[in-house]
């Protein structure tokens, strides 16, 4: 790929091929048109708050380089987008539709750079409109800063690579510039780590070995480590806590490591987040890799995706994998199948899909307010939203129970309930706890808010346990009314509340 081909405008005929200003406006039109309208349904606050995300907000308003479960840059976009547009729900998720946007526009030029301002454009509006795009643009989460880093570092190594209209003058600073990306994104999601081992494949498969003669990959190692570093500083100060967690998230079974269901699973919900068609597309290309690869730029961008789907395929053959695991591949794979598509022979199923992804861009914002117009969701069982109901008010009867006992220290022992009583609160983080009895760190709340430094105090237990793990931790244990939130007409928020007097510390109980 060191002169990267770029093809004539006979090669991929039309209006966009001949006029790559026309290219350029359709991309931006359409994205900027499904960002606006993300944004606005956004700040309508439609859709409540999940637990993960008011753990973020947690997290960011205690700015660290690294936590239990995540690297931190989730806790600094959130900080950044709070001071922006305040602590709501729309200030926290302010950056999703900004980042898929940016993510969106850089892989215009990556398609633009390998193949064509046509395929560059029709990407890019691919990716806006992914499936698993429109609902991730609902939300707070990791994966959207991931797949734009991702993107990002791409470019970085076409462009170091001879890609684009002119050469890079200095392909070592490209390089550079590609790996501060690459920890950018480990700072992300630690899944991030498939990145370098993509590059490595393509550069074994192309042939590009005698690259390690030059300064540019040492010049990606350094610019990612320099960038990584701080998360492994604080990995190897805490004993790897986060890498330990993501190794518990694959939940190995050594008695059960041959799960083809799981796998089967994994697989049809990637039809789900990349689209039936494209994800079809993708599949067919990977079969026929060597045609597949006859297109200029898509043996690169196949590399960029085989990767780490292939690795959390194997994930859930051998355990299990959740859907987005291996959203970061789908960068790539959206120019590879824009690519492949863009012929006389299904282009005109690419277009009707990518306009049928916009259609459902414009319907996945509206599902809460229909669902709720309608009743649809008066059942939980139908709700999709129905781990998200119910938290303020939780959290407002909790703070009632707190006053009439002399504003007490609030304890509880389940990480999401620690997330939403510390948002919604009207102290907020102050006097909310992680009972912590086992000693393990099972979230952040055990590094930052353990109750180990209430001993001696009265306290107000909240759990959804029968309270026997308090037994004896107290000189006194006072059952209190339960808090009952309805969220559906089939279900709800239901707690337990004790009143400890006396905290003894976790050791003075008979076999904590």
């Amino acid at each position: 790929m060191c002169a990267m081909p770029n093809p004539t405008p006979a090669a991929t005929p039309g209006l966009l091929a001949a006029e790559p200003r026309v290219a350029r406006t359709l991309a931006l039109l359409v994205v900027g048109l499904v960002t606006a309208w993300r944004l606005a349904t956004l700040a309508a606050g439609w859709v409540p708050l999940y637990a993960d995300e008011m753990q973020y907000w947690t997290w960011s308003r205690d700015l660290a380089v690294g936590y239990d479960t995540k690297p931190p840059m989730i806790a600094w976009i959130i900080r950044l987008s709070t001071a922006l547009a305040g602590d709501g729900s729309f200030g926290i998720r302010l950056s999703t539709p900004l980042i898929h946007a940016a993510t969106a526009l850089t892989l215009f030029w990556v398609g633009r750079a390998l193949v064509s301002p046509r395929v560059g454009a029709l990407s890019a509006i691919c990716y806006i409109a992914l499936p698993g795009i429109s609902v991730s643009a609902l939300v707070a989460s990791v994966d959207p800063a991931l797949l734009m880093f991702w993107a990002f570092a791409l470019a970085a190594v076409i462009k170091a690579e001879g890609g684009g209209a002119r050469p890079a003058a200095h392909p070592a600073l490209w390089w550079a510039l590609a790996g501060a990306f690459t920890g950018c994104a480990l700072l992300t999601k630690y899944a991030a780590i498939a990145f370098p081992a993509s590059l490595l494949l393509y550069l074994l498969i192309a042939r590009r070995l005698r690259v390690f003669t030059t300064a540019g990959p040492y010049a990606y190692a350094a610019a990612l480590l320099a960038v990584f570093s701080p998360n492994l500083m604080w990995n190897l100060a805490t004993g790897f806590v986060a890498v330990g967690h993501v190794i518990q998230d694959g939940e190995y079974d050594t008695a059960s490591l041959f799960n083809p269901r799981e796998m089967l699973d994994f697989l049809g919900g990637q039809f789900a987040v990349f689209g039936p068609v494209t994800f079809g597309a993708l599949l067919y290309a990977f079969a026929r890799w060597r045609r597949s690869c006859g297109v200029p730029g898509v043996r690169l961008l196949l590399c960029f995706a085989v990767v780490l789907l292939g690795f959390m395929t194997v994930q859930a053959l051998l355990s299990q994998a959740n859907a987005n695991w291996a959203a970061a591949a789908y960068v790539s794979a959206t120019v590879a199948v824009v690519a492949l598509m863009d012929v006389p022979r299904w282009r005109a199923l690419l277009v009707w899909t990518l306009a049928a992804h916009l259609g459902l861009a414009v319907a996945v914002p509206l599902v809460e307010p229909v669902g709720q117009a309608t009743g649809l969701f008066d059942n939980a069982r139908r709700d999709p939203f129905r781990r998200m109901r119910g938290w303020d008010e939780l959290a407002a009867a909790i703070d009632a129970v707190r006053q009439a006992h002399g504003d007490l220290p609030v304890v509880l022992d389940e990480r999401r309930y620690i997330a939403a009583v510390m948002y919604h609160s009207a102290r907020h983080l102050d006097g909310v706890h992680s009972w912590n009895a086992d000693g393990r760190v099972d979230s952040q709340y055990d590094l930052s808010a353990d109750a180990i430094a209430l001993v001696g105090q009265d306290l107000l237990i909240v759990t959804r346990g029968n309270g026997s793990a308090y037994q004896g931790h107290f000189r006194e244990l006072e059952a209190l009314p339960d808090i009952a939130v309805p969220t559906h007409e089939d279900g709800g928020l239901l707690v337990h509340v004790w009143l400890g007097r006396g905290f003894l510390g976790y050791d003075d109980a008979g076999g904590s």
